[in-house]
């Protein structure tokens, strides 16, 4: 004959009883919150590095700040992590050609260029351009290229004395002109090309879409599994503790 003898701790399960839906939401809602601030600090270190991350070089310190987080509340148990889009110029925007690819967005020295152009172009620096360890044109370069334009000669080059750089139609698509730099007495080679010059900017009528090249919806998911077992597994151990389990 078998028998078997149940041991039942009473006062515990009377304890269960502590532990309400409203104390398990707001266990999860601090889990949540915890583990969109841990998902959010791994994306910064993501764009801060300067080989091997998303953006060559390195993001900026403004692109790493445009970083958000948006907490859950007990009643609404929704959290965010990204890059803000919602505001001008604000990084999301900026790095959205990298995560959904497509045209370059429009900015302030296209519509500069595409005034000195009579018609709409996108601005883009040559190999020749100098750039910073981020890849990005100076406000200095950007303003030399796009101001002083003061005088059209007879044959169609629009010039710009003060900065010795001129603008003419360059091969491709009509529309197509380059902004030069003389760097010497000037001329057309044997072949036709700009002798003494550097070409320092494309003025692109069309500009070639962009490749995705960054998986940040990705990477934030990965993240957000990395984080979340440990976050909620602290949270509802700790509301176990409070109402008297070990």
């Amino acid at each position: 004959m078998l028998s078997i003898t149940l041991a039942i701790d009473t006062k515990a399960i009377d304890r269960f009883g502590l532990l309400t839906e409203k104390n398990i939401r707001y266990a999860t809602g601090r889990a949540m919150a915890a583990t969109v601030r841990a998902a959010e600090q791994s994306l910064k270190q993501d764009l801060a590095k300067t080989s091997g991350g998303p953006i060559d070089g390195g993001a900026t310190r403004w692109t790493i700040g445009g970083t958000y987080t948006r907490r859950p509340s007990p009643t609404n148990l929704v959290a965010e992590v990204g890059l803000k889009s919602g505001q001008p110029h604000a990084a999301g925007g900026y790095i959205s050609v990298l995560t959904s690819g497509g045209s370059p967005r429009t900015k302030g020295a296209d519509l500069a260029a595409s005034e000195l152009a009579g018609r709409r172009v996108t601005m883009v620096p040559t190999p020749a351009q100098r750039k910073d360890s981020k890849g990005n044109v100076s406000k200095a370069a950007f303003a030399k290229a796009l101001t002083g334009w003061a005088s059209m000669t007879n044959t169609g080059t629009l010039v710009n004395r003060a900065n010795r750089m001129f603008i003419v139609p360059i091969k491709g698509e009509e529309g197509r002109m380059g902004i030069f730099q003389r760097t010497g007495k000037t001329g057309r080679g044997r072949y036709g090309e700009w002798v003494g010059t550097s070409m320092r900017f494309t003025l692109e009528p069309t500009p070639k879409p962009r490749a995705s090249t960054y998986n940040l919806q990705g990477d934030l998911q990965r993240s957000v599994y990395q984080f979340w077992p440990g976050e909620i597994r602290k949270q509802l151990q700790a509301e176990l503790t409070r109402i008297g389990f070990s």
